[in-house]
């Protein structure tokens, strides 16, 4: 092969490469963007499948402005700090207040540990009472500290978790 074949080829070859990787890399970019719809899509279908429902503030937090909505997953920790899954941060709501966990025909459970307290529907909850004595279900009034939340459940069960009326 002689000199100048060779120099036109690898010259070539540098653009053909280039090219390639061009491809390569706009195929990657188009394929994630597919994803990303995708998801979304799937994400607005399944709005609310990831929760039981949402407590809304009536009073008690300046922190937390009257009518906030704060979200509840089908179990988890409520206190004042941001490592909890639903965080009211309040006088006399403590670190890691209460832990819940919502269960099918019951409703939600409330189980205050140990040295705290909460009133679900004036029903006064510690950790000597018994939690199921006094499930929240939609409509529920919860009080933790100085702050009063009232439960709006999600329909369970269906794929469109429409609210309840």
């Amino acid at each position: 092969m002689s000199p100048d074949l060779f120099e036109v080829l690898s010259l070539a070859a540098r653009y053909i490469f280039a090219l390639l990787g061009g491809l390569i890399v706009l195929y990657s970019f188009a394929g994630l963007l597919s994803r990303q719809s995708e998801h979304n899509r799937r994400s607005r279908r399944l709005r609310g499948a990831d929760r039981v429902g949402e407590l809304i503030v009536l009073s008690g937090s300046p922190t937390l402005p009257e009518g906030s909505v704060l979200s509840v997953p089908w179990e988890g920790v409520l206190g004042s700090v941001r490592s909890c899954d639903i965080v009211v941060p309040a006088s006399g709501v403590r670190r890691e207040h209460l832990t819940f966990s919502w269960e099918p025909d019951i409703g939600l459970v409330i189980h205050p540990l140990s040295g705290c307290e909460a009133m679900v529907d004036s029903v006064s909850l510690n950790v000597r009472s018994k939690a199921s004595a006094a499930p929240m279900r939609h409509g529920s009034f919860l009080q933790v500290g100085s702050t009063l939340l009232r439960l709006r459940v999600l329909e369970i069960g269906r794929a469109s978790c429409r609210e309840r009326v």
